[in-house]
């Protein structure tokens, strides 16, 4: 919610505040969920894609990320 708070109130929540198509992005996909692996598997957990402004930043080699 502050997210989209954030947004509205820039009056930028025509692009930004949600992840919906057509809006711009900073995210990250991890290899593994760190709310439920175990302390050793969490230090090796690993971005396999990164999204900055809705454009690929980083994408493990073998993904195969579209832009749609």
């Amino acid at each position: 919610m502050y997210t989209a708070g954030s947004a509205y109130l820039s009056f930028d929540d025509d692009k930004l505040g949600s992840l919906e198509k057509g809006k711009l992005a900073d995210l990250a996909v991890l290899s593994d969920n760190p709310l439920t692996v175990s302390d050793d598997r969490f230090r090796r957990i690993s971005s396999v894609l990164t999204l900055q402004a809705g454009r690929i930043v980083y994408q493990a080699p073998g993904l195969h990320a579209g832009d749609s």
